[in-house]
């Protein structure tokens, strides 16, 4: 450049920083399952249940995050299948699909095939009616010989409970237990017990309540609609098949 070129230059005006808009926050969280079957308010009871807290967790405080590892119509209702995506996985839940009812389990150690029968008295069965999540049961499992079944032939399974055989959503693909002294709890619902403990051969409501249950008494119309039962002894198993099933893993 020339030393006698005038240097010229355009002086812009200060530019004005605007700040940046985020979006609104205030709006209401709202927790977030990945499921056919179950919506939050299901996923926040069962949290609850794990915990052992008395009312069900809310959106915000639920600690748990429920990733979904195997749906029947799309990963199939074979004990294969069951067995592939969950074998020795921990922290499982278990949701099942059976008319108008859901019926799940969970257990905190899992199903491994290569195990013996376990027995593990964090694990435990429950029960909503489809449509309305404050229709609840809960059976914590505290005998010892009601474990955790183990065994390649069958998916998941808890001895003198339930026992999810293969084909599940086929007639005969699962059995509920039950006998002439010992009511499998998923069977037999009355209103003022929402979690019960099974000590020999009875069944005693806890004084820990959940959501109210209306009505004096809930019937499972999956058994009243099956007839026919295989039962050994006073020993009973009474049929039935899942529409769709779910395996959760907790996170």
């Amino acid at each position: 450049m020339s030393p006698n070129r005038q240097i010229s230059s355009i002086i812009l005006p200060a530019r004005k920083i605007l700040e940046p808009t985020l979006p609104s926050r205030s709006g209401p969280f709202t927790y977030q399952i990945n499921s056919k079957i179950i919506n939050r308010h299901h996923a926040n009871q069962i949290a609850s249940w794990i915990d052992k807290k008395r009312d069900p967790y809310t959106d915000y405080k639920n600690p748990y995050e429920f990733k979904l590892i195997l749906r029947g119509s799309i990963n199939g209702f074979t004990s294969d299948d069951f067995w592939n995506l969950c074998d020795n996985q921990k922290d499982i839940v278990v949701i099942m699909r059976v008319d108008d009812e859901i019926l799940g389990a969970y257990n905190l150690i899992g199903w491994n095939k290569s195990s013996n029968d376990i027995s593990c008295e964090d694990c435990f069965t429950f029960s909503f009616k489809y449509s309305f999540f404050q229709r609840h049961f809960l059976n914590r499992i505290t005998r010892l010989n009601c474990h955790i079944y183990n065994d390649d032939i069958f998916g998941p399974c808890f001895t003198k409970n339930f026992y999810m055989c293969n084909n599940f959503d086929k007639e005969r693909g699962c059995w509920w237990y039950h006998n002439q002294t010992e009511r499998n709890p998923w069977m037999f619902q009355r209103s003022e017990i929402h979690e019960s403990e099974i000590h020999g051969s009875e069944i005693h409501g806890s004084e820990i309540h959940g959501s109210e249950i209306h009505g004096s008494e809930i019937h499972f119309s999956v058994l009243e609609s099956r007839n026919e039962d295989m039962h050994s002894g006073q020993e009973y198993f009474s049929y039935f098949s899942v529409n769709e099933y779910e395996v959760f893993q907790l996170h």
